[in-house]
């Protein structure tokens, strides 16, 4: 078994991050108010961006883990030129795993963490809104992987986005990869209960993962995220404690990885025993959670596209296919691909026939194929 360390280096930023502005923190008086309020906005040009795009920093009111009021921060951007009649047709971006820390925030990257995809999608006529979600960026806790609280972040930024940004139409959808796909879908679940007639649906790049499979798939390939998931828990119960379920040599990972986004590329491979206590899935709220954020418990209000990589070893196809069972088992309307692919980055410049032409059928009014069986 390896020996723990959690080494204390002199922090360095990394090229291609940027620092943690002023604009971030948290207004000292703020107030609750109406999820997708605005607090304040900021045009901002160091992002790699393609020429005459402009770039928009919004921190805005969304809902925490815990249901209490947030500030959320998040990115709008905008394509070059004149805007078509009614606006331009929104993509809202719901980013993968980042880790935790206040600092892993993606508009804290001067590339957005996806700049040629969305550099592809500004050319080709779509304004990007890519949250954050609520603890990245903004000094709150990130509840990693509440789907709910995660989905009500990309959602309220929508609204935030076209108080911010004039040129904005009312036609929206979303696209996520890696865990912000399971996201995609837990916001076509939200939209179910909202009278949002523009919404168009959901687009999970990478397979999808929620509470059912996630526990069991982490321990067998990557146990350390199990790490990033504890935190995740006590951001939604207040109850709970990281020490309920890591062994104590886990807790100093622990707690750097809340402190810093350098953490995660020192994090090593760690053994399951090195992670978690015996039985620690029988915990009262680690149940709550998971069973909380597992997807197809409310049908989802608009078409669904997923696709997924055959080869992919931390979420297999199989596990991704299960999921989109239990959605069409409701009555989702869902079309999913499988790709011979071995990395979702990878998935997402391959798939990108299918992925627009889903998405073009969408913002003209097409109802797209489906294939449950």
């Amino acid at each position: 078994m390896a020996q723990l360390s959690c080494a204390q280096n002199t922090p360095i930023r990394p090229h291609g991050r940027l620092p943690v502005a002023a604009f971030y923190d948290v207004p000292a008086d703020m107030r609750s108010a109406t999820p997708g309020t605005l607090i304040r906005s900021e045009e901002f040009d160091s992002y790699t961006l393609p020429y005459g795009t402009t770039a928009t920093r919004i921190l805005y009111h969304s809902i925490s883990g815990r249901g209490a009021d947030a500030a959320v921060s998040a990115v709008v951007i905008v394509p070059a030129g004149p805007p078509p009649a009614g606006g331009w047709p929104i993509i809202a971006w719901a980013h993968g795993f980042r880790g935790i820390a206040r600092d892993c925030a993606p508009s804290l990257l001067e590339d957005l963490g996806e700049q040629s995809y969305f550099s592809m999608l500004l050319n080709l006529g779509y304004a990007v809104v890519a949250t954050d979600y609520a603890g990245l960026g903004t000094n709150s806790r990130f509840a990693y992987f509440d789907l709910k609280s995660n989905a009500a972040d990309v959602v309220n930024a929508i609204a935030a986005a076209r108080s911010a940004v004039s040129n904005l139409g009312k036609q929206w959808m979303v696209m996520g990869d890696d865990e912000g796909g399971s996201v995609s879908v837990a916001v076509g679940e939200r939209e179910r209960n909202s009278n949002d007639a523009g919404f168009l649906g959901s687009v999970a790049l990478g397979g999808v993962m929620d509470g059912r499979g996630i526990a069991g798939r982490l321990t067998q390939t990557f146990p350390a995220r199990l790490i990033y998931v504890a935190a995740g828990i006590s951001s939604v119960y207040p109850q709970f404690s990281a020490r309920d379920i890591l062994v104590n040599s886990a807790l100093p990972f622990y707690e750097a990885a809340g402190k810093s986004c350098e953490s995660n590329s020192q994090l090593p491979a760690l053994e399951i025993a090195q992670v978690l206590k015996p039985g620690w899935e029988q915990n009262r709220y680690a149940r709550e959670y998971f069973a909380a954020n597992t997807l197809g418990q409310v049908r989802m209000s608009q078409p669904l596209l997923v696709l997924a990589s055959e080869s992919d070893a931390l979420l297999p196809v199989a596990m991704t296919a299960q999921t989109v069972a239990r959605l069409c088992k409701q009555g989702d309307h869902v079309l999913f691909y499988k790709y011979d692919d071995r990395s979702s980055h990878a998935l997402l410049g391959d798939s990108v026939r299918d992925q627009l032409s889903w998405i073009q059928e969408r913002f003209s009014g097409k109802m797209p194929a489906e294939n449950c069986e």
